[in-house]
């Protein structure tokens, strides 16, 4: 490759590496936005999770959606969430396959983004509820009122959660009933003192746990929504710090070769140089005679 076509090529590499970092730095946007986002929702949830406890301990109440369980006799209601994946290549697999090793007959499945669709199709999987995507028209609260529609008949052990993330153990998590939820996800302090008056709770504390277990499920579901963003949104970052430092690379290759070729130039003048000085000298000697 001669010299222009090299230096053209440096020229469109750092135009690709200014657009690249204009990018990286709306990603790092992006990931704080998601960030302070996520941490709003899940102080809500863990202050609903709170009164819940401190509310049913008062009037010794045992809701179906509170109180723990240790066995896993009925089925169970699975939320399988999915993003479109740009970033990273065959993301889900390992969720995919505990979700086909842990799936029983009887299970409730609700799929969210193309690839859970396309997972329940090709292993041939019934599912409850289908949705296009996390961002269709009021999802929260139609996964929400899905959960509660069912979980409330009493048929259902646990309500579990997959989604691509490296903070769950399982590749799952159980977001019902509310005791069984990983604290660790949640942040949740449980020693943490509650303030709540009897004013908020009474003349009917039952309505008022009802209440907060939905207000605590709403803000569950988008505490997992975002976490999902929030992945997604890494791996993008990482895809273009990868891409920035390729095109270093390769600038630093192009400029080398540049600096070779300029080199190998400047010795050939040189040794023209040379050559029609020593002409000259060789003519001049010639004449002398």
């Amino acid at each position: 490759m001669d010299l222009r076509k090299l230096v053209q090529k440096t020229v469109v590499l750092n135009n690709a590496k200014t657009v690249l970092e204009v990018e990286k730095s709306l990603s790092l946007l992006t990931i704080f936005k998601l960030s302070k986002l996520l941490n709003a929702n899940l102080a809500r949830s863990n202050l609903n999770k709170s009164n819940i406890e401190y509310v049913s301990r008062l009037i010794d109440y045992n809701n179906v959606f509170f109180v723990k369980k240790n066995r896993n006799i009925k089925p169970n209601i699975w939320i399988y969430l999915t993003e479109d994946e740009k970033y990273e290549v065959d993301g889900y697999s390992r969720f995919e396959k505990v979700i086909l090793q842990n799936l029983k007959t009887d299970d409730l499945l609700i799929t969210i983004g193309k690839r859970a669709k396309e997972f329940t199709e090709k292993n041939n999987l019934v599912t409850y509820k289908s949705f296009d995507n996390a961002q269709s028209d009021n999802i929260i609260n139609n996964v929400v009122s899905l959960i509660i529609k069912n979980y409330s008949t009493g048929k259902f052990d646990f309500v579990k959660f997959v989604l691509n993330t490296t903070k769950l153990h399982n590749k799952y998590i159980d977001i019902l009933p509310i005791q069984n939820m990983d604290e660790s996800f949640l942040g949740y302090n449980e020693n943490k003192t509650n303030d709540l008056t009897n004013k908020f709770v009474y003349p009917n504390a039952e309505i008022f746990v009802q209440n907060e277990i939905h207000n605590y499920l709403i803000y569950v579901v988008q505490s997992l929504f975002i976490e999902s963003s929030f992945y997604t949104a890494k791996n993008k970052l990482v895809s273009e710090n990868q891409l920035l430092n390729k095109i270093d690379d390769d600038i630093f290759i192009i400029k080398r070769k540049i600096a070779r070729i300029k080199s190998e130039k400047q010795i050939e003048e040189i040794v023209m140089l040379s050559k029609n000085k020593s002409f000259v000298q060789l003519e001049k000697g010639n004449d002398e005679k």
